[in-house]
């Protein structure tokens, strides 16, 4: 896997207060460390802007955590931020030592296979989820299934080989269908 791809720390979702803080939603497990005071960010926006910002400060609070950028002192300066993305060049991330350990990097762009061998797809993403994190697999089939990344399924993970060995329930690796959709309403005005 190429080291300069980026893997996304967390994403800011608005300004909260007036002190020019904004409120993330995090997608790195160790974000006391990352967003330390002085710690230098890189930002990205959809629709290809970026910069770099430095943090102030970082707490965590009961509606989730908050993080002060330099130069966003106020609600005004902070919402030139909302919406970015704080983002990473994975090969400057620390990895994880012990063996069973995985960081969702590691499996962008495995292999699905089956206990067999049989290639049944490839991992496009990770998405966390409340039970258990979710590989997003493009299945070699067309379409793609959300695979939980627990044990009882995903049954091993070679990273070495390029593949994640998956145990799946009946339909799981099924695409999913498309949802219907309601034919309009036709609503009456009154003359």
């Amino acid at each position: 896997m190429s080291a300069s791809r980026p893997v996304i720390l967390a994403r800011i979702r608005r300004p909260w207060g007036l002190r020019g803080e904004l409120l993330l939603e995090l997608h790195s497990d160790w974000p006391e460390e990352r967003f330390a005071p002085g710690a230098e960010l890189e930002l990205a926006w959809d629709d290809g802007r970026s910069a770099r910002a430095t943090v102030r400060a970082f707490r965590q609070t009961g509606v989730g955590p908050l993080l002060a950028l330099e130069g966003a002192d106020g609600i005004g300066e902070a919402r030139v931020f909302a919406g970015a993305a704080i983002v990473a060049d994975a090969g400057t991330l620390p990895r994880l030592a012990g063996d069973g350990e995985w960081q969702h990097d590691d499996l962008v762009g495995l292999a699905v296979v089956l206990p067999d061998g049989r290639r049944v797809g490839r991992i496009e993403e990770i998405e966390e989820g409340a039970a258990a994190d979710l590989a997003v697999v493009r299945l070699d089939a067309g379409g793609e299934a959300l695979v939980p990344l627990v044990p009882a399924i995903a049954v091993a993970i070679d990273r070495e080989a390029g593949r994640l060995v998956v145990d799946p329930p009946e339909g799981l690796l099924d695409p999913a269908p498309a949802e219907p959709t309601a034919a309009p309403r036709r609503v009456r005005r009154p003359a």
